[in-house]
């Protein structure tokens, strides 16, 4: 049988009966309409989830008894994407399929091509906004490893902050002249993808110069919210059945 999983602050989850309150007790009490006895897993992020049976529940509070505690090891490939500011609900798309496949943390990012214009204030909302909606994507996977959500930077400044792990960039420009494999694939890896404009030759230049790879997603040309799931696709699949990747 699968439970609701439902991430908490590990502060919360010391006692053997934690109390949920406001809009996760809601979610719970008239959202999935949880009654007297039923389980939930509640998980802290970090790979702890615990067993809870409801115990009491009212509006706006709910309490549960923790039955057992279990613990899963985190997985390699880790997966660090920089994720492209994109119109609409567009990053959001991605954001959403990737938290479900596992990702570790996403940079978004402005760049030259970048369409979208945001100040400070916007760029603080857009943040919280996906930090929310990361957590309940990775909730609706059973994934008991909270996704990050980083500040949005600008497109060198996130070169330099993946600047000591592989990077792998997809970019309609790249050839194979010069083939190269990467394998085996390392256990930490970064993906970056472009905006609707893709990546300028400057850009793409100055990754090249801080060693990053370039990979094609083949002819077709895709939409810049699936891009990143194509290419997040193709790194768990390459890790997992130990193939090569064909980069420049």
């Amino acid at each position: 049988m699968t439970f609701p999983h439902l991430f908490l602050p590990s502060k919360d989850l010391q006692e053997e009966e934690v109390i949920i309150k406001g809009e996760r007790a809601f979610y719970l009490l008239e959202v999935l309409r949880l009654k007297k006895g039923e389980k939930v897993y509640l998980m802290d992020g970090e790979g702890a989830y615990f067993l809870a049976e409801l115990i009491k529940a009212k509006k706006g509070r709910a309490s549960f008894k923790i039955l057992e505690k279990q613990w899963r090891e985190r997985k390699p490939p880790f997966l660090e994407v920089g994720i492209p500011i994109l119109k609409g609900n567009r990053t959001e798309t991605a954001i959403r399929a990737l938290s479900q496949m596992g990702v570790v943390s996403f940079q978004p990012f402005l760049s030259e091509r970048t369409i979208v214009k945001m100040d400070e204030r916007k760029k603080k909302q857009k943040q919280r906004r996906w930090q929310k909606q990361a957590m309940e994507e990775a909730e609706l996977s059973q994934m008991p490893f909270y996704p990050f959500v980083r500040e949005i930077g600008r497109f060198p400044d996130i070169l330099e902050k993946f600047g000591d792990i592989p990077l792998i960039i997809a970019y309609e420009g790249a050839t194979f002249r010069e083939e190269k494999l990467l394998y085996p694939l390392p256990q930490r890896v970064a993906i970056i993808t472009g905006p609707e404009g893709g990546f300028s030759d400057k850009e793409i230049e100055k990754a090249r110069e801080k060693g990053a790879y370039l990979v094609s997603l083949g002819e077709n040309i895709l939409s810049a919210e699936f891009a990143p799931i194509v290419l997040a696709s193709l790194i768990l699949f390459s890790y997992r059945f130990d193939t090569p990747l064909r980069v420049s």
